[in-house]
């Protein structure tokens, strides 16, 4: 919503809008081109207007670019090296962003590891994750260890300079049914 206000230059946006900000926001994150987010987005002329609005986003893409033609690779925010192949110098923001992302979800897990190594009468599972999220089971009452949960997670984002939200959502049945579970004030 923050890009569709800024590059449309108003406050109420409407749903394509709001859909040619998603197409070119995802559109840059994975490497995209103006002609393939303007196709995505059925606007002709948006990613000029995102970079007129954005400087600091073209700069980024063109470094990103400029050190994987230049080096072959990219760093994460933690350090780690990523090779980028030779011809998508385009795709090392991708590399840089998804790569930190896989960072924050290791740290995250090991601590979580962690905690159960240390908590045997835990009364909750790490399940399995899926992309960025992680999936527990647990008792809808156990507020409190879901809460410190969450920290951990949030601290391993913060860790490498990236604050990192989470939130949590339950389900009893069905994936598609899950509610959001506020945690905000167990301790």
């Amino acid at each position: 919503q923050l890009v569709a206000r800024t590059i449309f230059g108003k406050e109420d946006i409407s749903d394509v809008e709001r859909t040619a900000a998603k197409a070119i926001n995802f559109g840059l994150l994975f490497g995209a081109g103006p002609t393939k987010i303007e196709l995505m987005a059925g606007m002709p002329g948006l990613y000029n207007l995102f970079m007129a609005n954005f400087p600091k986003a073209k700069r980024y893409l063109d470094t990103q670019s400029d050190l994987a033609r230049k080096y072959g690779y990219v760093h994460t925010v933690g350090g780690y090296r990523l090779y980028v192949p030779k011809d998508a110098p385009y795709a090392a923001s991708c590399y840089v962003i998804q790569g930190t992302e896989a960072e924050i979800a290791r740290r995250a897990m090991v601590y979580n590891h962690q905690r159960q190594l240390a908590n045997p009468n835990r009364t909750y599972t790490q399940l399995m994750m899926i992309h960025d999220e992680f999936i527990f089971t647990s008792s809808r009452t156990n507020r409190v260890e879901l809460r410190k949960i969450m920290d951990l997670m949030e601290q391993a984002g913060t860790e490498i300079g990236i604050p990192a939200k989470v939130d949590a959502k339950i389900t009893t049945t069905n994936w598609a049914d899950r509610e959001s579970l506020d945690l905000s004030h167990a301790s």
